[in-house]
């Protein structure tokens, strides 16, 4: 879906805009040991992220804060979700959801305990030496030192290497003022008995072979901030959807769980959403205008979707 944005004529709004875009490949182990957080604070926005889909944090901060340096946070945690409707081993149309939810006891997680049914970060997007990277960051754009010393290569059509350089979605280029780039996949969902690879002994195991189960799907998502006026209240992130699976996917949603709490931690009781079917924008604010410290000078928080297919 595609709608038109116009600017918000106040300055005490600020939003995350999100395009979502389909693509219909085998690659590399995704898994626990590799998941990062880094901060996007390029423009007014100050927030963490992390490389397994989700934006801001459950316990790091800075949380959605906005603007920067003022303390003022507007959420916990923003965690991105696919489902699709298939049909498993045994004949039965199930519905599959793949996400990374991190709260410590409402989370997916095997019955043994030995893997999340989660997104993972897959290894190579990122330096993981952490006497060079020495935040543990996802790659961005600013900091070099995020970079792995080769990248993976994913960028066909575009002749030459991209090692030493920002491995760009247009090129080998920094596009905005702030950028982070990371890839997932869903092959540790083995909750359900479906197999999107088809004559692999491997990947008939699942996470105790190493193999890919879930949905098939893998996403590149990348981050964008610009520090100009027109930009300064905006995150924008982008989610590259493929499905690298042997088998169609004929039924595939998209969606966020947004823990929103306009003003700060314990103060999330009394705040308001709403949806704005012209702008195709939701928003949300405090009803007091008051955060956790009792400050006023709050503002809304604004949540789009920029594009998506159909």
């Amino acid at each position: 879906m595609t709608g038109k944005k116009r600017q918000f004529e106040y300055r005490r709004h600020f939003a995350i805009l999100l395009l979502i875009l389909f693509w219909t490949w085998n690659g590399l182990h995704a898994g626990n040991e590799h998941r990062r957080s880094g901060i996007h604070n390029g423009n007014l926005i100050n927030t963490r992220f992390s490389n397994f889909g989700n934006l801001g944090d459950r316990y790091k901060s800075p949380q959605m804060e906005w603007p920067k340096g003022t303390g003022y946070t507007y959420g916990f945690e923003f965690i991105m979700a696919a489902g699709g409707e298939v049909v498993d081993s045994a004949g039965f149309t199930i519905q599959i959801v793949s996400e990374s939810y991190t709260h410590p006891t409402w989370h997916d997680i095997s019955p043994d305990g030995t893997h999340l049914w989660n997104w993972q970060p897959l290894p190579g997007y990122f330096e993981e030496d952490i006497t060079i990277n020495k935040d543990e960051f996802p790659a961005m754009s600013h900091k070099p030192e995020t970079w792995p010393k080769s990248w993976p290569y994913d960028y066909p059509g575009d002749p030459g290497t991209r090692d030493g350089r920002w491995n760009g979605e247009f090129g080998a280029y920094v596009r905005a003022d702030q950028e982070s780039y990371y890839v997932i996949d869903d092959r540790d969902n083995d909750e359900y008995g479906y197999f999107p690879f088809v004559g692999s002994a491997i990947d008939s195991g699942g996470w105790y072979t190493g193999g890919r189960r879930g949905l098939g799907l893998k996403v590149k998502v990348r981050g964008y901030q610009w520090a100009a006026v027109a930009a300064e209240d905006i995150l924008i992130v982008r989610y590259d959807f493929e499905n690298y699976s042997h088998k169609d996917l004929p039924k595939v949603v998209f969606g966020m769980y947004a823990d929103v709490m306009v003003g700060g931690s314990g103060d999330s009781g009394d705040d308001l959403a709403y949806f704005d079917v012209v702008d195709d924008i939701t928003y949300c604010w405090d009803a007091d205008g008051l955060d956790f410290k009792g400050r006023t000078g709050l503002g809304y928080f604004g949540y789009a979707f920029l594009e998506s297919p159909g």
